[in-house]
């Protein structure tokens, strides 16, 4: 927590909607957040694992690690 992140760029969100269903889809109102960097609020885990992140600026919206940058790479995408 506390962590900064950059959510991942809008073609990246749109691929990741098109090809994964399972828990804790991407919504299409969440792809207004694409490319904004913002803080990990709160991580939680799904119960095969995965973590989520619910992030400082985009609501109660929970997001995956494949939607997410950190934000040193972020800049060389």
């Amino acid at each position: 927590m506390g962590a900064q992140v950059t959510i991942a760029p809008l073609a990246d969100l749109e691929a990741f909607m098109r090809y994964y269903n399972l828990h804790h889809r991407l919504r299409p109102e969440q792809l207004k957040y694409a490319g904004i960097t913002t803080t990990v609020r709160v991580l939680g885990f799904y119960h095969g694992g995965d973590v989520i992140y619910t992030l400082t600026d985009t609501g109660a919206w929970e997001w995956l690690e494949p939607c997410l940058r950190d934000v040193s790479d972020a800049s060389e995408a």
